[in-house]
């Protein structure tokens, strides 16, 4: 038997702390960069969600000229 943890299956819509997690990052972070626009979101029934392949994508991509959050390094 392995003392192994098995690696976590992350869904495919994610909840704010979920995808915090995820993106291991503060869960207010995350809120103010989704009402800021800054993060691909959605909000339905007043709470965020975030798609796992969108956060992706989005962290991939270079980030923009001047476009750097204080305290907070690139992903």
């Amino acid at each position: 038997m392995s003392d192994e943890t098995p690696a976590r299956v992350w869904p495919e819509v994610m909840l704010v702390d979920e995808a915090a997690e995820y993106l291991r990052i503060a869960s207010r972070t995350l809120l103010r960069l989704a009402r800021e626009g800054r993060v691909p979101a959605r909000k339905v029934g007043g709470e965020w969600r975030f798609h796992r392949l969108a956060l992706e994508d989005y962290f991939r991509q270079p980030r923009p000229e001047g476009d750097d959050d204080e305290g907070e390094h690139s992903i």
